[in-house]
């Protein structure tokens, strides 16, 4: 429930936050979580490709393989973090990393970057560049990005961001507060889950469950 709940969340907000031509898919991790990121956005915009990498080379090559024959469209396993996102307009961090594996320099112009692996103060799985890049930091809640989100802890310590700067992803998606402004525009959205992730996701389980039993 809760790997579906996340990719759920950012497949929201890529669709909220992405440029509307964003089809290719930089995809840092390989397990549960990656996996089912890539086929959250696939729902959500019509991915012509995905660059993947993760640590074990191993994992990496079985993880593009498998989306490959799952998503019916080209995965490559790649060598170098890097190489996963550079000229790309979506990136998907989901590692848990405690330090950075994704630096703000790699990113081209208008990317759109989702970071989940950043759920602890003292995890940053994205560097303080990609935040000072960020023409928009967008979470799923202020209050708690500030307490828990790795790279917004620092960045409000070394005075990077206000929390002001923070957009809550719900704002963004009913046009309450404007993320994106251009087309150009690096727009990072980190997320550490919130309760009402996990009611919406009970609910939709509920529901479904329910339609089953009266079509049967």
């Amino acid at each position: 429930m809760t790997t579906l709940r996340t990719a759920a969340a950012s497949a929201v907000a890529f669709d909220t936050l992405a440029t509307a031509d964003s089809a290719e898919l930089g995809l840092l991790g390989s397990g549960t979580q990656a996996r089912a990121h890539a086929r959250a956005v696939a729902r959500v915009r019509p991915l012509r490709s995905v660059r993947l990498w993760s640590p074990s080379p191993e994992r990496r090559a079985r993880a593009a393989r498998d989306l490959a024959a799952e998503l019916g469209i080209p995965v490559v396993a790649v060598d170098t973090p890097r190489e996963a996102v550079t000229g790309l307009p979506m990136v998907a961090a989901c590692t848990l990393s405690s330090t950075p594996v994704l630096h703000g320099d790699w990113l081209t112009p208008g990317c759109t970057v989702v970071s989940v692996g950043s759920f602890e103060p003292t995890r940053s799985e994205v560097d303080q560049e990609t935040v000072r890049r960020a023409a928009a930091v967008v979470v799923d809640d202020p209050e708690t990005a500030r307490d828990h989100t790795g790279p917004v802890v620092t960045a409000l310590r070394d005075g990077l961001l206000t929390p002001d700067d923070l957009i809550p992803l719900g704002a963004a998606v009913t046009g309450r507060r404007q993320a994106r402004t251009g087309s150009d525009d690096i727009v990072l959205h980190l997320s550490v889950g919130i309760g009402v992730q996990d009611a919406a996701a009970a609910w939709a389980v509920i529901d479904a469950a329910r339609g089953r039993e009266h079509r049967s």
